[in-house]
């Protein structure tokens, strides 16, 4: 079965053909057909119709992860014959690629001992808002960055990962240093389609990188900092603090995590005058509805966070209020085109080359990001450790521990950058970890909140 290519079954059939064989005779037949002359093959039904072979496509969407209604605009714009060329290119890839991650039960590993990093509570201390607990033989989490969709272990000496899917997989149009080998390429040359969707790394040039498998170790490493030595930072903290040298035996090893700016941004967005059980379903119904479908997975639905474009869009604002955004929904749309206007993600990833002083200046001019919302993302994902976001909880802990005195009631601009610098003097650059470590400290987790649940979406309405 897997040795030849029967070109006597009709296309449709020779389709469903693949879907009808197990992992391993799946995996032989997409690399032959991988290898083989497409053209051969297209050549026998070059008359097939195309919406025939799109809806195919749409049958199989969720095992291919292909997304139909790029192939719905490409069938009206291509000749028969590439077109069926790509389909087929685009079908061997997608499910050559779920095979060998989605099917596997292969995990890759990062050398990190226990006390190096408490994986469970860096991911759900409020940090990020997109990591939920799932029993997968033994307790792992499940989470959404850098366009993918992580599953992650940890044991006592190794942290356990792999990708369930990343949006290279259901890409939309086919990536630039692909088009080279990529059939059908020159038509979609020709046509000028909207550019790749990106994958979550990027090189010096801001070009997309296939393969993307080949660094997402070192992603995940620079995600969870494990490059800075932590023990080293506790050690001075504890021998300048002993209130934080009390704090630091029962939480040995909190590290903030390096996200990215936009969905920092924007996940901080709703966090303004809000708690965390509510913050988390709202990010949550943000991405389900303006986020690209990465994934189902039994049973549960992933999505990429939302690009500008679509935040911007000018019904954004409507949107977000039937869904519980309140007045925070118009900063949301209206940050989005302020950020569109200054540059888009590149202007904002380069305020990291900024100042701290420098990179605040300029978050605080956006429509609904005052000094804690620029605090948390100079901190979280502009590589300032410095920062130190101030809310409530560690405006009582500055009272309440160390017996700082604040003279206005309410907690102004001059007041907040004393708090900030208050702290910074006591702990130095890496204030901001500080400040993270104590804040976790002095607040409730929260596990049903973090745990995966088809009811999540619906926790905001029962919380107004």
């Amino acid at each position: 079965m897997h040795a030849s290519y029967n070109s006597s079954v009709p296309f449709c059939s020779g389709f469903y053909h693949i879907y009808s064989l197990n992992l391993q005779q799946r995996q032989r037949h997409i690399e032959f057909v991988t290898k083989s002359k497409m053209h051969v093959i297209i050549a026998r039904h070059e008359n097939f119709q195309k919406t025939n072979i799109v809806y195919m496509l749409c049958k199989v969407r969720n095992l291919v992860c292909a997304n139909y209604k790029y192939y719905y605009a490409l069938a009206k714009n291509t000749n028969t014959s590439a077109f069926i060329e790509l389909c087929l290119w685009s079908i061997t890839t997608r499910m050559s690629n779920n095979v060998r991650h989605l099917s596997s039960t292969e995990w890759d590993t990062i050398d990190c001992k226990a006390n190096n990093l408490q994986l469970d509570t860096n991911l759900t201390c409020g940090q990020a808002f997109r990591w939920r607990h799932f029993n997968d033989d033994g307790p792992t989490m499940i989470g959404v960055f850098s366009h993918r969709v992580w599953q992650l272990k940890q044991t006592s000496n190794f942290i356990h990962f792999r990708v369930l899917a990343c949006s290279h997989w259901s890409i939309k149009v086919v990536p630039i240093s692909d088009q080279n080998d990529t059939p059908g390429c020159k038509a979609l040359k020709r046509r000028k389609l909207s550019s790749p969707k990106k994958c979550g790394y990027k090189d010096t040039k801001n070009t997309r990188l296939c393969g993307c498998h080949l660094r997402e170790k070192e992603i995940l490493i620079k995600y969870l900092q494990l490059e800075i030595n932590l023990h080293e930072l506790y050690q001075q903290w504890s021998m300048k603090d002993k209130q934080f040298l009390g704090v630091s035996k029962k939480f040995p090893c909190v590290r903030v995590l390096n996200q990215e700016p936009l969905e920092t941004l924007f996940s901080f967005l709703c966090s303004v005058n809000n708690s965390i059980s509510r913050i988390v379903p709202m990010v949550e119904r943000m991405c389900q509805k303006y986020g690209d479908k990465l994934l189902d997975f039994n049973g549960f639905e992933f999505y990429d966070f939302p690009s500008l474009n679509k935040l911007a869009q000018a019904n954004t604002d409507k949107e977000l209020r039937q869904l519980g955004f309140g007045y925070r929904a118009p900063f949301i749309s209206q940050c989005a085109k302020k950020v569109l206007q200054n540059g888009g993600e590149e202007w904002l990833s380069s305020l990291e080359n900024q100042s701290y002083e420098d990179a605040m200046s300029q978050l605080i001019q956006l429509p609904g990001v005052g000094m804690k919302v620029a605090d948390c993302i100079c901190l979280m994902a502009l590589n300032k450790p410095c920062a130190v976001p101030v809310d409530t909880h560690v405006r009582q802990i500055a009272v309440r521990d160390y017996g700082y005195k604040i003279k206005a009631k309410s907690l102004t601009n001059k007041a907040y950058k004393d708090i900030g610098g208050f702290f910074r003097s006591m702990w130095g650059p890496y204030a901001g970890w500080a400040q993270a470590i104590l804040f976790v400290a002095d607040t409730k987790p929260l596990p049903s909140l973090y745990t995966l649940s088809k009811n999540l979406d619906k926790e905001i309405h029962t919380q107004k």
